[in-house]
């Protein structure tokens, strides 16, 4: 009897250790089964699943298997993104039985979060995972950790995973992986320097800490929180950085935005051919994209449509929007800086200057349906807003140029007719100026009394003299602006806009200006929104930006008998 039950006890033993290597071989080929079993190793919760994970997962899988060397993941807080990026992508690279660049025990992670105390408590979750029977019992004799010193894990194969914060000093090491998870403080978002330097550590400093450029990976995972976060330094298209982006909002848009598989030219094939994954943003790239090349794309489709609605149902959506305000929730659950359609000046206020409206106008049009001119305008006005410098670090110039022109009913109407914001030596900036300012035949040029401005102001006139425009010199604090807070000054013009008094073309120019003016005060810069509601303020000042039933009552007013009153004391 008693060796009958030995034998059971060993085929139980057997049946058991047989299934956990076949848990095993099937954690080790997909992270996504791997994090699901890891979950309740770290947390006393109960799993709860989502679309999203195994999105996160495969993005992660796809990294490690060398697929994707910079990965940047922006999704709401609280949605799952710090356990699979920082406590089990680690755990699950040293778990590999075949060994790669990015695979198996050898390979050295860096973690680094806005705090050093948030980085340290993912390494001992990190660690609890690794001791943990569950994990012991699959991959116990893959690796044996030999150090846990705080924010340190090291093993017997040569591979670790150290973490910091991101303005602790970086000497004297480097990884295989470097992952930055959460690297900015939400509170200081606001703060230039901290954002900058936030920007530089990462741009600067962790390149150059890869142990071999050619097969390390860069991660980022964060929400967002200003336009020039580390996410928009990423995404910046001037910085050619190509990381593939993961992107999901806690309430859907509807975009153009797919990761695909591509060929070593990097044009879209099947996923069966690919030799590494790459992001396309737009309509037109994203359309010829075929079914087959798609690695990735939101798997929602109606607008508005909830991340994870079990954990966060429509009421604790609008409730967090509440309470956080519309550019704290755009940033951090939105992953937009601004608030959907713009903050303080919203996209949809623009009017759009198409070919139906050069039609109504009697402005002629192109075959292509494009208006060929601009209507003709009562008065013309330019506002410049001059840098320090041309240093790529400062702020740029920017001109931009409007025209009062007149609707059917004679109503005043304001029409965006260019813009533009770049850095120019003080030469080039005043040919550039007067150039602009003689093609459109402007009547008045406001010039911001800092920085060159008034040096611009001198030289213009001395220069293009016979030109036909007034130049005016404006100070902020004294003028007729009267405010020195730029945003208090966009603010004190949005009724123009709301009103559907503001006209604009459809071209790249005027996207910048409407995009800055939607990300005030988000915007990493904000000149050409400056010189905006300079020149909407002058022309409000100035009566040529006034409705007809505003003029009129104004006229009423200006006519209307006033009794004289005696003199308080006698002559």
């Amino acid at each position: 009897m008693s060796g009958d039950a030995n034998a059971a006890a060993i085929l139980a033993t057997l049946f058991k250790r047989g299934r956990e290597i076949q848990d095993a071989e099937r954690c080790e080929n997909s992270f996504y089964e791997f994090c699901k079993g890891a979950w309740s190793q770290v947390d006393t919760a109960e799993f709860s699943d989502n679309w999203h994970l195994e999105d996160i997962c495969n993005h992660m899988e796809a990294v490690a298997r060398g697929y994707m060397l910079r990965l940047l993941l922006n999704e709401p807080p609280r949605t799952g993104k710090t356990f699979i990026v920082s406590i089990c992508f680690a755990a699950w690279v040293w778990a590999q039985r075949n060994r790669a660049p990015l695979m198996g025990p050898q390979v050295s992670f860096f973690y680094a979060s806005y705090a050093e105390q948030l980085s340290n408590e993912h390494s001992i979750k990190c660690a609890q995972l690794i001791h943990s029977k569950w994990y012991q019992a699959r991959w116990g004799h893959r690796f044996t950790l030999t150090r846990e010193n705080k924010g340190y894990l090291g093993n017997d194969k040569g591979g670790y995973r150290m973490c910091s914060s991101v303005d602790a000093k970086a000497t004297g090491w480097g990884a295989d992986v470097i992952v930055a998870d959460d690297p900015h403080l939400v509170k200081e978002a606001e703060s230039d320097d901290v954002r900058e330097s936030t920007v530089k550590w990462w741009s600067e400093s962790m390149p150059s800490r890869l142990n071999n450029r050619k097969v390390g990976a860069m991660i980022v995972v964060m929400q967002r929180v200003h336009e020039g976060d580390l996410s928009g330094y990423i995404l910046d298209p001037k910085n050619g950085l190509n990381y593939v982006h993961f992107c999901v909002p806690m309430s859907y848009v509807p975009c153009f935005h797919v990761n695909a598989w591509v060929d070593r030219q990097g044009e879209p094939v099947p996923a069966e051919q690919g030799v590494r994954i790459k992001t396309f943003i737009g309509e037109r790239d994203v359309s010829q994209i075929p079914d087959e090349s798609i690695f990735w794309m939101d798997h929602r489709t109606e607008e508005n449509e909830l991340l994870w609605e079990d954990r966060f149902p429509v009421e604790e959506v609008y409730k967090l929007e509440k309470e956080l305000g519309p550019y704290a929730f755009a940033g951090q659950y939105q992953q937009e800086p601004a608030p959907r359609g713009g903050g303080i000046i919203r996209y949809e206020w623009w009017q759009p200057f198409d070919g139906e409206k050069a039609k109504e106008l009697g402005v002629p049009v192109k075959e292509d349906g494009v208006p060929k001119e601009f209507p003709p305008v009562e008065f013309c006005i330019a506002a410049l807003d001059t840098a320090y410098t041309e240093k790529e670090e400062n702020d740029p110039s920017a001109l931009s140029i409007w025209g009062i022109f007149r609707d059917k009913a004679g109503n005043p109407k304001i029409m965006l007719m260019f813009c533009w914001a770049e850095r120019h030596v003080f030469h080039d900036l005043v040919s550039r100026v007067a150039a602009d300012c003689k093609k459109f035949k402007v009547d008045r040029l406001l010039i911001e009394d800092k920085a060159v401005g008034h040096s611009v102001s001198q030289e213009l006139s001395r220069l293009f003299s016979g030109y036909n425009y007034g130049i005016e010199l404006v100070n902020p604090r004294t003028g007729f602006i009267k405010s020195a807070d730029k945003v208090a000054r966009l603010q004190s013009v949005v009724h123009l806009f709301a009103e559907g008094m503001i006209y604009s073309p459809d071209v790249e120019w005027a996207d910048d200006m409407k995009r800055e003016c939607a990300l005030v005060p988000r915007a990493i810069h904000d000149d050409r929104a400056d010189t905006a509601s300079m020149a909407l303020l002058w022309l409000r000042r100035a009566g040529l930006a006034l409705r007809r039933d505003e003029h009129a009552a104004i006229m009423q007013e200006e006519t209307r008998y006033r009794r004289r009153t005696a003199a308080l004391y006698p002559v």
